[in-house]
């Protein structure tokens, strides 16, 4: 999901993994359509 960007900075930590599974199950019910391009 998404792309990689590091760790986690302050005051964001990783999630436990009952709360990864929670957010997963929450994600998978969207869809995000975001155009890749070359840039301007």
């Amino acid at each position: 999901m998404g792309f990689p960007a590091g760790a986690p900075r302050l005051p964001l930590v990783p999630p436990d993994e009952k709360s990864a599974a929670q957010i997963d199950k929450v994600l998978a019910g969207y869809t995000i359509d975001l155009p890749v391009g070359a840039g301007a």
